[in-house]
């Protein structure tokens, strides 16, 4: 069609090509004298990740799951990208530790059991609108918290202080033991500090905490609308404490030390999420000293419980609940279904091999390829229309007003093509 002088637009229309394409073969023809054969070396190369490649990453992985992607590399002489390839087609992705509560094996069917006990007394018609009081005591420390994963700090790159990078890890620090109460409405009570040095025994639990939170469930709401919630610390579940609760606010107020599931401190809306929020946000900078530290939580208390907040983290305590029944008493909270490895490598190895994103892919890595001839064309833009306008046999071309246009619309699309490939190589990064 380029022999036959037809226009751009035409070209276009007809083969349904990208008009950069068009413009790299006739530059490529010129350049050649009418030979359009591929230029050696050209297109997609072939990538060293090979189904001999994932056998032996694999096996190595098998080995030692523990040993990193760069190490990983460096044994193999490879870079950390192909390693990352070769780790995915192997069906295989790198993971955070947790560190759990301890679950001993005969906790895993008290949790269940418990767990199912809890949601049959929630659908209740009688028991689904009752106000649940979520209770816990946390130990705070006074020294700076620390998430080595999501702390960070920005230095100037010149004459940067790298001290204040420093967190400092006191021998034996000075403590703050807090209790907590949070009503599924949204309520909040006053943090409650026990004295310093103070055991939480049934004693000290009944007359520092259950006296004043009595109360304040008595003034917030009518009676035999709310049921309290406590876990299985000795002070909660004695026989003093359960006597005390039963004839000071009533035997169907409260959940009784059996209901609780064991060891269950992911299904507490306090643990799993309220203490975090508190001591990412109280102790942000080192606190001076413990009378700093109870400052600190007093003045933050009311804003970072806001309503809307409560009222959702104690709706997600059932779905948590609903988690360990599905996980049958075992851990549920940052854990996902296990795949078959074989499945999940050749569905990988598929996609990498077959999916329309790689074909995609592979159709920009040639445009990447060639963005040097497509740079050469914007750049030498002026001398293309020069020699247009000069060559006998491309007269007829720039009569036609829309091959002027094309040669525009071309600049404009190689820079939209240079946009779109730097987006592709940061989405094969990505996979």
């Amino acid at each position: 069609m380029l022999k036959a002088k037809c226009s751009v637009n035409k070209i276009r229309t007809t083969l349904g090509c990208h008009k950069s394409t068009i413009f790299r073969i006739k530059k490529r023809a010129k350049e050649r004298n009418e030979d359009l054969s591929t230029k050696k070396g050209s297109g997609r190369k072939i990538s060293v990740v090979n189904k001999r490649l994932v056998d032996i990453v694999r096996k190595k992985i098998n080995r030692d799951p523990t040993k990193s992607g760069r190490a990983l590399a460096r044994e193999s002489g490879l870079c950390l990208r192909s390693m990352q390839k070769a780790i995915l087609a192997a069906g295989f992705k790198s993971m955070s530790l947790l560190v759990m509560h301890d679950i001993m094996p005969g906790q895993k069917e008290r949790r269940l059991e418990r767990a199912i006990k809890l949601l049959e007394w929630r659908a209740d018609a009688n028991n689904f609108n009752k106000i649940i009081i979520w209770t816990d005591e946390k130990l705070f420390l006074v020294q700076q918290h620390l998430n080595k994963r999501n702390n960070r700090i920005f230095l100037p790159l010149v004459a940067a202080d790298h001290t204040l990078r420093i967190v400092r890890k006191r021998k034996n620090p000075s403590k703050v033991m807090v209790f907590a109460a949070v009503a599924s409405d949204g309520e909040v009570m006053d943090p409650i500090f026990f004295p310093a040095n103070t055991t939480v025994n049934s004693l000290n639990y009944q007359q520092v905490v259950l006296t004043k939170l009595v109360l304040w469930i008595r003034e917030t709401w009518p009676p035999g609308t709310t049921i309290l919630m406590q876990n299985g610390a000795p002070a909660h579940t004695s026989a003093s404490t359960q006597s005390w609760l039963t004839d000071n606010l009533g035997p169907e107020s409260f959940w009784k030390k059996t209901v609780w599931p064991p060891s269950s401190p992911d299904c507490n809306p306090l643990d799993f999420s309220i203490w975090t929020r508190l001591v990412t946000a109280v102790c942000k900078t080192e606190p001076r000293n413990r009378e700093d530290l109870i400052r600190r939580i007093k003045g933050m208390w009311a804003s970072l419980l806001d309503a809307p907040y409560v009222v959702k983290t104690c709706a997600a305590a059932w779905d948590r609940l609903r988690a360990v029944v599905e996980a049958k008493g075992d851990y549920s909270e940052g854990l996902k279904k296990n795949n078959n490895v074989e499945d999940v490598a050749e569905a990988v190895q598929d996609r990498l091999d077959n999916s329309e994103v790689v074909e995609a892919t592979a159709d920009a890595v040639e445009v990447v390829e060639n963005t040097k001839d497509s740079v050469e064309v914007v750049e030498n833009a002026e001398d293309e229309v020069e020699v247009v306008e000069n060559a006998e046999d491309e007269v007829e071309v720039m009569e036609n007003t829309e091959d002027v246009q094309a040669i525009q619309d071309a600049v404009e699309d190689v820079v939209e093509i240079m946009e779109d490939a730097e987006d592709v190589q940061d989405e094969m990064e990505r996979q």
